[in-house]
């Protein structure tokens, strides 16, 4: 039988593809009697025996080498050995073993103590000291089992269950953890010096485990193997196993034991007639003994209900701490830790930063809950390119960050920004209405331009800044020229500062032209810089430094004071002329506005019909309804009011007509595409009619050719600013011509 049973398990492995002679390294460790080290020094057991067996079946050597258990288990995570066997399969060590699917053997856990001991629970354990093997599984499970009933007790680790026995023999430890195939070979081997108690827990399979470095189809190849065995009554499998777990024991006894014997017997009759007598009391005390089995139940129920409450609170907790609640995406946090691991992993990676334009106006449109509502909405258009990109965070309001992992993602990163900006080409409905949104992208790289988490945030976020300042609704990959750009930057505003202190900034003037008599009927203030060393510095440079860093509020009062003072000087000599300054955004949301606009009036003398402001579309859209409040009050005192770069924003009719405006201004972009094509004469066009049935009057700047001139007196517009009649002037030039225009 045993001949057809071997030649069954060859046939089914010949079947599958035979593994190339090989030698595997095999660890060992001490679990007598399924693995220890023999006389010898080589290897026994139980476990050793089966594998050795499906070596000569699979055609492999083997090679042992042998450690405690915790340096078998590091030596198997890096690679050092093939194979370990006799151990238990966790999710911690599926990281770095695989398992055969078949067990060898099924084993639990028990707490040993002294003989004379009573300990009988868990919770007898508190305070004791409790040996456990070093990264032993049933020592770990032992320790959360303590956690769960919150026991305190002192854990004592040992490097082999025969340390452990050790230290309970030598008083080291009050109890120790072993399991029960150990338990079994220590009462055969030694005398006994322990006992075990009721406390038992962790039932488990012990397995081969195997390095990742293993083939799986080896693997599968081995657990065939042993499956074969398992299947065959008089394989080799149940042969070692009656080897090494024998189930009893034959041996002469010698003639005076068996008068021994005869007298026990005797005494077992006896034994029997009192077992009647107590045989009520015992079923009295088994109907306790169920009652309180029954109670032990129901509070292990109730406890694994607990457990399973707490587990829900737990994923809870790390949704709230790990995940943003408005869209459902992963957080700030999630992102530092997910960004982390991937630069210490070292594979190259993009990060793109995404951020809704105009947020401010829009935010200010919509409203909290609005906001919430146009986050989510973001969040779902950016899913639609999900292909393009790998993992997506929500970082604040509608700002996102993406990552795109592998190689070429530099190429990745730009199809992603191409595919994302046209996402927001239609219009999303938040609150019943449709509301259109543009976005703008900034891509770091990895390991390019840094191997630092926040750097790689920063960079990105830099480069996005550059192109919503630059004009919006498009993307940039960092480099480093934006980075000496920042320093630039900071040195600008650190002079701009200075500058407001020491009164560098001057107040040039544009003259206004009629349209019917030519003659110069107003002037725009032009703020300019000239540094300590007469170096002019170009308004486009610092003005966005002054916005950006709030330094415009100062720039935009300086200019309104030196221009009122200026226009009473011309009116004092004679030249009553109106003069226009314009209002930041941020000077208009000032809320001390009205005080400055007061003051300088005030201060000059000025009256307040020759002053005029102009404020841009942007500046009145973030809240029309305040802004409004704003402009009546501002028009209220006299002042007149100006609406800048018309056509140039949102040039939406229905919020130019609620508007208490008294002139509107065609942007230079205008004048300067005027004869490229008849969609730009069409625009001119149209912002003069419009404006007419409005009863605004009309100023086109940025006129500098005569053609350009003739058109617009065709179209009736009212007055003209450009070069063609002047460049911006300071004040003392400015007199001159005014005197000119005047005699």
């Amino acid at each position: 039988m045993r001949f057809i049973a071997s030649f069954l398990i060859i046939l089914t492995l010949l079947t599958s593809n035979i593994c190339s002679a090989q030698t595997l390294r095999v660890g060992t460790y001490e679990d007598k009697p399924l693995v220890f080290k023999g006389e010898k020094g080589k290897p026994q057991g139980f476990a050793i025996d089966v594998l050795e067996e499906i070596a000569r079946q699979q055609g492999f050597d083997v090679t042992y080498s042998h450690s405690n258990f915790s340096e078998s288990i590091s030596r198997i995570k890096s690679g050092e050995i093939d194979i370990l066997v006799d151990v238990i399969q966790t999710p911690e060590r599926d990281n770095f073993m695989n398992f055969t699917k078949e067990s060898l053997m099924e084993n639990w856990g028990i707490v040993i103590t002294k003989p004379l001991d009573d300990i009988n629970t868990i919770f007898a354990l508190s305070e004791k000291r409790v040996a456990v093997l070093e990264d032993d599984i049933y020592g770990e499970n032992f320790m959360e089992q303590l956690d769960m009933f919150k026991v305190s007790a002192h854990i004592v680790k040992a490097d082999s269950y025969e340390q452990v026995i050790s230290m309970i023999e030598n008083g080291s430890a009050d109890a120790g953890v072993l399991n029960k195939l150990a338990i079994s070979q220590h009462k055969a081997d030694r005398p006994v010096s322990f006992k075990e108690t009721p406390v038992i827990f962790s039932p488990v399979q012990m397995k081969y485990g195997f390095s990742k470095n293993v083939d799986s189809e080896f693997i599968e190849r081995f657990d065939s193997a042993l499956l074969g065995m398992k299947k065959y009554p008089f394989s080799e499998f149940y042969e070692a196993s009656s080897r090494w777990f024998p189930t009893q024991e034959s041996k002469q006894l010698p003639y005076w034991s068996k008068i021994s014997l005869y007298s026990l017997l005797g005494a077992t009759l006896l034994s029997c007639v009192m077992a009647l007598i107590f045989k009520r009391k015992s079923s009295r005390a088994r109907r306790e003994l169920e009652s309180t089995y029954s109670e032990v139940v129901e509070l292990n129920r109730k406890l694994q209900k607990d457990c399973s409450k707490i587990k829900q609170k737990n994923e809870l907790i790390k949704k709230l701490a790990y995940y943003d609640q408005i869209t459902g995406l992963k957080n700030k946090q999630s992102l530092d830790y997910d960004l982390g691991k991937l630069c210490t992993a070292g594979e190259e990676f993009a990060v793109a930063f995404f951020s809704i334009d105009n947020l401010k106006g829009i935010s200010s449109a919509l409203g909290h809950r609005g906001r919430d509502m146009l986050a989510k909405k973001v969040s779902e258009r950016l899913s639609l390119a999900a292909h393009r990109y790998d993992s997506i965070y929500r970082w604040e309001g509608t700002e996102f960050v993406l990552i795109v992992k592998g190689p070429a993602s530099c190429r990745k990163g730009e199809l992603l920004a191409k595919e994302t900006m046209s996402l927001f080409k239609s219009s999303m409905q938040i609150k019943g209405s449709p509301v259109f949104v543009s976005g703008s992208m900034g891509i770091s790289r990895f390991p390019e331009d840094s191997k630092n988490p926040g750097e790689l945030i920063k960079k990105a976020a830099m480069a996005l800044e550059h192109v919503q300042l630059s004009g919006r609704n498009g993307y940039r990959f960092y480099d480093e020229k934006l980075s000496n750009k920042t320093a630039r930057d900071f040195l600008m505003e650190t002079k701009l500062r200075e500058a407001l202190l020491s009164d560098e900034l001057q107040v040039y003037y544009q003259p206004r032209v009629d349209s019917s008599s030519g003659s110069i009927v107003g002037l725009e203030a032009l703020v300019r810089w000239f540094d300590c060393d007469g170096k002019s510095i170009r308004p486009d440079e610092f003005i966005p430094i002054a916005e950006d860093s709030g330094l415009i509020t100062g720039v935009g009062e300086v200019v309104l004071h030196k221009a009122c003072a200026h226009a009473k000087q011309l009116c004092d000599a004679g030249y009553p002329l109106p003069v226009s300054v314009n209002l930041s955004p941020k000077q208009f949301e000032d809320s001390g506005l009205l005080n400055i606009l007061d003051d300088a009036l005030f201060n000059s003398g000025l009256d307040h019909s020759l002053l005029e402001l102009e404020i841009t579309e942007n500046a009145v859209l973030g809240n029309l309804a305040e802004s409004i409040k704003t402009l009546e009050l501002i028009r209220s005192r006299g002042i007149k009011l100006l609406l800048d770069d018309f056509g140039t924003g949102y040039s939406s009719l229905n919020y130019l007509m609620s508007l208490p405006l008294d002139f509107l201004k065609i942007d230079k972009i205008f004048m300067d595409k005027l004869f490229q094509d008849t969609k730009h004469e069409n625009i001119v066009e149209f912002i003069i009619v419009l404006a007419k049935s409005l009863g605004l009057k009309i100023i086109a700047e940025g006129i500098e050719e005569p053609e350009q001139l003739d058109y617009l007196k065709r179209k009736c517009c009212d007055e003209y600013q450009g070069y063609l009649f002047s460049k911006p002037l300071p004040f003392e030039s400015l007199l001159e011509l005014v005197g000119d225009n005047f005699s």
